[in-house]
């Protein structure tokens, strides 16, 4: 799910010869900054037992809201609308910190993240 935003990236700024506005770079950020997050955590469950209160699947939620945010803003190209966005992941990020998980909510704040960066697109 990594490489095709990254080559839709590089084809992007090939034919802008190499110059990408900031809402491009926000969109090939986030999808940079969770990879390699996203790959400890999913190697660790491969190897492990993973529990909900991991320090790896705390990290990988976290990373998907941090994502979630600048996907918003690179979606929108709304300064905005992407600080609307990152208020919430951070509250919704900060809640996978909290000593009881509750993965029902967490789960609910998820889907919200995504539907957050979807609605631009209409």
């Amino acid at each position: 799910t990594q490489l095709g935003p990254s080559l839709c990236f590089v084809f992007a700024l090939w034919e802008r010869r190499w110059v990408a506005s900031v809402p491009l770079w926000s969109l090939m950020v986030s999808v940079w900054v969770h990879a390699p997050i996203s790959v400890f955590y999913h190697v660790n469950c491969a190897f492990y037992d993973m529990s909900l209160t991991c320090v790896s699947r705390r990290l990988d939620n976290t990373f998907i809201h941090l994502s979630a945010a600048f996907i918003a803003w690179g979606v929108s190209h709304s300064a905005t609308y992407f600080v609307l966005c990152a208020a919430f992941n951070v509250v919704a990020s900060a809640l996978h910190w909290t000593p009881t998980i509750r993965q029902g909510r967490n789960q609910v704040f998820s889907a919200v993240a995504v539907l957050l960066y979807v609605l631009p697109l209409q």
